[in-house]
């Protein structure tokens, strides 16, 4: 979902939200925000930015923010189960996350 606007991002979550029935499970995986110390989020930025000028160049993406899915869910009655971060080559700041949140109505 990290290839649209927030506008857009935000109507196809709550799209994806609404095709779940209670209990059901969403998995988003994405460019994590940039976190952690100012150096961490530098780096983080970055590279993230670096690759997004290149599809953006390509007139494949809009320019935009990363998003922190997570804080979206309560009002879509969506719920955290887990959240992994995932470092480039191992280590760093983290530059991809996965979350899976689960329907509860």
């Amino acid at each position: 979902m990290n290839c649209f606007v927030r506008k857009d991002m935000l109507t196809y979550l709550k799209h994806a939200a609404a095709l779940l029935r209670p209990g059901g499970l969403l998995l988003i995986a994405d460019v994590a925000p940039a976190q952690g110390l100012v150096l961490a989020r530098w780096l983080n930025l970055a590279y993230l930015k670096s690759s997004m000028a290149m599809f953006w160049a390509l007139s494949l993406v809009p320019w935009h923010e990363e998003y922190a899915y997570d804080k979206e869910f309560q009002t879509l009655n969506l719920r955290l189960l887990e959240m992994y971060d995932f470092h480039l080559l191992g280590w760093g700041p983290p530059v991809y996350r996965t979350l899976v949140a689960e329907k509860t109505e």
